[in-house]
């Protein structure tokens, strides 16, 4: 697939979450106080630390799949179009709405004291590591089982088109030859 392709599906990934997103907060309206607890709550959980880092992350795992000659440049755009429109500074409100939306103020509140106990910041500290660790277990799984995954990716498709990510999901695939219409 195509470098334009690739972003085209990117960006309808994207719209697609933003338009789940704006689903969720349209129709409500919050106290002050309650989007306040939400806000405190994102800023203890260092939800604000993590996202632009996972936002990063997300770009670089996409950089993997593209040729290298075309990697710096598509690194170059994904970051300003993040910084633009997917970065935390940009996000804060609607994703604090949707907390907000998530959990009353009482239990933001409540979440806020568990986040900011000695305990709730060691979580903090330790979860990023600890996901990363889950992260690298499931990707050494599926890597060991890969041979397997393909062949029935490959079995599910056989007889009809790949989906468009097939891809993004395992690239060395053999992608079957679209179907000319006395095929289908």
């Amino acid at each position: 697939m195509n470098l334009k392709l690739k972003l085209i599906a990117l960006a309808g990934i994207i719209l697609l979450s933003f338009s789940t997103l704006k689903a969720q907060t349209n129709n409500q309206t919050f106290t002050a106080s309650h989007l306040k607890a939400a806000e405190e709550f994102l800023i203890a959980s260092r939800t604000q630390d993590q996202f632009d880092v996972m936002m990063d992350n997300v770009i670089k795992q996409m950089a993997e799949k593209i040729d290298d000659n075309q990697r710096a440049a598509y690194i170059k755009v994904m970051k300003a179009f993040n910084r633009k429109y997917l970065s935390w500074k940009v996000l804060k409100e609607k994703l604090t709405s949707i907390y907000a939306a998530g959990f009353t103020e009482a239990e933001l509140n409540q979440l806020n004291s568990f986040y900011n106990s000695p305990i709730g910041k060691k979580f903090v500290a330790v979860n990023a590591e600890l996901l990363q660790r889950v992260n690298t277990l499931t990707l050494d799984i599926t890597a060991e089982h890969n041979t397997e995954l393909e062949q029935n990716l490959a079995l599910a498709y056989k007889h009809t088109d790949p989906p468009a990510v097939m891809e993004f999901i395992t690239p060395s695939i053999p992608l079957p030859a679209p179907k000319t219409p006395e095929e289908h």
